[in-house]
């Protein structure tokens, strides 16, 4: 299995619970893209046992960009995100942090790990998931399936651009059902 996540916080999320079902060695490539490197003592411990990689950058639609701006809240550390608005939105009381993280494409974050086909790509990118998949070589990449929020942004209209590239779109079962899952049609 070859496994991405964009968006991993300090895991413990709808993810954890699928790699947890699989055999630690049936996992070749395990990688979790979290901008926040504060997050990351908490995601090995979340994945113990698990041989995996953070990449403490954030996924920009442009691939020139080595750095972006990246907004997050000391208390709501999950609303994290590209779009300031996106933090102020949920009309919480808290400060808006601003910093300054190194940023990469899909693209050549799946060159970087030598990935030209994935088992799972998962992405919880509050408010750029369309933007994240939108900008995949699908050429180039085969991914046989996609989990991304169906909520924020365009997040909800992805089905209209997946269906026509051979997926199948559908809600998860997940807890808060706000994922959907567009599976590569056989």
């Amino acid at each position: 299995m070859r496994i991405i996540q964009i968006g991993t916080n300090k895991g413990n999320d709808d993810l954890t619970i699928i790699v947890k079902n699989i055999n630690p060695s049936d996992i070749d490539l395990l990688v979790f893209v979290e901008p926040l490197s504060y997050c990351n003592e908490d995601i090995k411990s979340c994945y113990t046992g698990y041989n995996f990689h953070i990449e403490n950058s954030v996924i920009s639609n442009d691939p020139t960009k080595e750095f972006e701006t990246f907004y997050t809240s000391d208390t709501y550390h999950r609303l994290s995100s590209l779009n300031k608005d996106h933090i102020k939105n949920h009309g919480l009381d808290t400060v808006v942090n601003e910093l300054t993280v190194p940023a990469l494409s899909i693209n050549n974050l799946l060159d970087k790990y030598g990935v030209t086909e994935l088992d799972i790509l998962f992405v919880d990118a509050e408010s750029f998931d369309h933007e994240i998949i939108k900008s995949i070589d699908f050429n180039k990449y085969k991914i046989d399936k996609i989990y991304y929020e169906n909520v924020h942004g365009e997040n909800h209209l992805l089905h209209e651009y997946l269906i026509p590239l051979g997926y199948e779109v559908h809600k998860c079962d997940f807890h808060d059902g706000l994922t959907n899952v567009a599976e590569l049609k056989k």
